[in-house]
């Protein structure tokens, strides 16, 4: 959809005082007509791409249609939300002595989170909707913990579980514009959220090179300067709300905004997993560059298949060993697979066809296999060593 743009585009001189902690406006000019979608929160500044709702799908259909090419995942009605969180006593009796992690402010005011203190959940429960406060908490305790969504069933993302956080506030919150480098499903259990995405090919059209902390953009999602950033204007932000049961899968790298936009109470629970890639790094000049080498190296190495059960025989696999019964094992020594452990696509594709990492599946395979050790284009194996970074 969109293409890195060519080289680092500088923010320019503004009247306005505008970055991505705080904004100090100029009144006394006229903004009205400078630009649609100036000085207005971010998503308004080009027509929204809504996000598809899909019905809710199989974890390998998962796998193979969005967590292998990194594409947003949404399905509404998704989750079973337990009674527990339909009142805030409940939460109290089930929870109330957890220790957890508080922002005094519903703002992002300094790029590493703080100023954030801790204290026990009832502490919070009981002033939330009387300031600004905003419960992050990672540690849920069981009663309050979440099932991991069917999605994450297939064997290699269910060991890629990690960090599950609770995000409570009385709302009006919003983030800065950032990516994160794992994968989150986000579900929505109070209230309702709105979350716009960008693929990572907007890197430099957010000005990611012009922020001190990798990942963050330094345009105001309050008020979009265009006199600063007029680049950003030029990317639509695909967009969706999330109500209760609702479930939106962001991949790893994509930039996103997430804001609770009305007063009240808000809950959403995220699940992070990250299947550990080794990304081999490149001499770069630029944040963008390295960015850009990270997300294109994360699309080639993501294993082709979630589950790898080592000693599956595939169907492929007996059509070959029914068609070479008749064939001598002088013809067929060192050609014919014996093993049980390459699978139907290594011996149907060449390695150049699969999307994703093939050497984990194909490593097993001998000479009759397309996808073969003796053809694996060893420019795509992660091995550092002798690099020079």
């Amino acid at each position: 959809m969109y293409k890195l743009l060519s080289s680092v585009i500088t923010p320019l001189d503004s009247v306005h005082n505008c970055t991505v902690h705080h904004c100090v406006l100029n009144n006394t000019v006229d903004s009205k007509n400078v630009h649609p979608g100036h000085l207005q929160p971010m998503g308004e500044q080009l027509p929204k791409i809504n996000i598809t709702k899909t019905p809710y799908i199989d974890s390998l259909t998962f796998y193979e249609y969005y967590y292998k090419p990194k594409k947003p995942y949404f399905s509404i009605n998704s989750l079973k939300i337990p009674k527990v969180y339909s009142d805030d006593k409940l939460l109290e009796e089930a929870a109330g002595g957890w220790k957890v992690i508080i922002e005094p402010q519903n703002r992002i005011v300094h790029s590493h989170r703080e100023p954030f203190y801790v204290a026990n959940f009832s502490s919070f429960l009981n002033g939330y909707k009387k300031s600004e406060m905003y419960h992050i908490s990672p540690n849920i305790p069981n009663a309050l913990r979440l099932r991991p969504p069917d999605l994450l069933n297939c064997e290699l993302l269910s060991k890629s579980i990690g960090e599950h956080r609770m995000w409570m506030s009385n709302g009006n919150t919003s983030s800065s514009l950032h990516f994160d480098t794992h994968d989150v499903i986000v579900q929505q259990v109070y209230g309702f959220k709105e979350v716009f995405l960008w693929p990572p090919e907007v890197g430099r059209n957010v000005y990611m090179d012009f922020h001190d902390r990798y990942g963050i953009s330094p345009v105001n999602v309050d008020k979009v300067d265009y006199l600063r950033f007029p680049e950003f204007f030029k990317v639509s932000p695909s967009m969706v709300t999330l109500n209760p049961g609702d479930l939106l899968y962001i991949p790893t790298l994509w930039w996103h905004q997430l804001r609770s936009p009305v007063v009240g109470k808000n809950i959403m629970y995220t699940i992070e997993f990250e299947h550990k890639l080794n990304i081999i790094p490149i001499r770069v000049t630029t944040s963008s560059e390295s960015y850009m080498n990270a997300w294109e190296q994360t699309l080639k190495r993501v294993p082709f298949s979630c589950d790898g059960i080592k000693y599956q025989r595939v169907s492929m696999r007996n059509k070959k060993d029914e068609d070479n019964k008749n064939i001598s094992n002088e013809n067929i020594k060192g050609d014919v697979n014996t093993l049980d452990n390459c699978f139907d696509f290594c011996i149907d594709s060449y390695c150049h066809e699969l999307n994703g990492d093939y050497t984990y599946e194909c490593g097993a395979c001998d000479l009759s296999a397309k996808c073969n050790p003796s053809v694996f284009d060893h420019t795509t194996v992660a091995e550092t060593s002798n690099l020079e970074i």
